[in-house]
């Protein structure tokens, strides 16, 4: 009688979360303090139902559009125009 491997995926889980999983990522640093603070509020995005994702995705897509428009009137214009 021929033995299963015993190095099957199954067999090496030692409860630890692996590499790229939602439990060990951290939502990416910008430099920007604003932008980083929407970015952090995503953090825990996994672990919420659907309906509160959308909620959650919903809020931040605003906050990082306030931020970009926060930007745009210090911004100069292309061709140098003013």
């Amino acid at each position: 009688m021929s033995e299963l491997p015993k190095n099957t995926p199954a067999d090496q889980s030692d409860g630890a979360p692996e590499p790229g999983s939602a439990a060990d990522r951290q939502p990416p640093a910008t430099g920007n303090r604003l932008v980083d603070e929407v970015l952090a509020e995503l953090g825990d995005l996994d672990a919420l139902p659907v309906g509160e994702r959308l909620e959650k995705l919903t809020a931040a897509q605003q906050g990082l559009t306030e931020i970009l428009d926060g930007t745009r009137g210090r911004l100069p214009r292309p061709g140098g125009q003013a």
